[in-house]
């Protein structure tokens, strides 16, 4: 009895199909491209020490204005969370986050931190 081998694989050798090795390459690499495109964006610590440091920016505005200020509190709090949004939503590069963070914080790092005041150097940048 003679029985001759079928290869599932076609006529290349180990299923060395080339069409089929170019397609993963070229699906490899896409991904790879995708991923290098995409700008950094700040870390979840950066964000959340900016909400802080927002807060703080906007009950010193209203200790400025007045103590029970309590509009102008409220008011802010409402135009920072908008910003703050926007910029969660907004692909920023490295480059432009870290100068528009120095820009926005008031009295050296780590003081108050405005995501309005960000925003239009975003906005200014682009």
């Amino acid at each position: 009895m003679n029985r001759t081998a079928i290869s599932i694989f076609g006529e290349f050798p180990f299923g060395a199909n080339p069409l089929r090795r170019t397609n993963i390459f070229i699906a490899i690499l896409l991904t790879l491209t995708g991923c290098a495109a995409m700008p950094p964006r700040p870390t979840a610590s950066v964000i959340s020490s900016r909400e802080a440091r927002s807060q703080e920016f906007c009950a010193l505005r209203a200790k400025a204005r007045g103590y029970a200020d309590t509009d102008l509190a409220i008011s802010c709090r409402r135009r920072e969370n908008s910003a703050e949004a926007r910029a969660k939503s907004t692909p920023i590069s490295g480059d432009v986050d870290h100068a528009c963070e120095e820009i926005a914080t008031y009295g050296g790092t780590g003081g108050p931190f405005s995501w309005s005041v960000y925003m239009d150097c975003i906005d200014d940048s682009i």
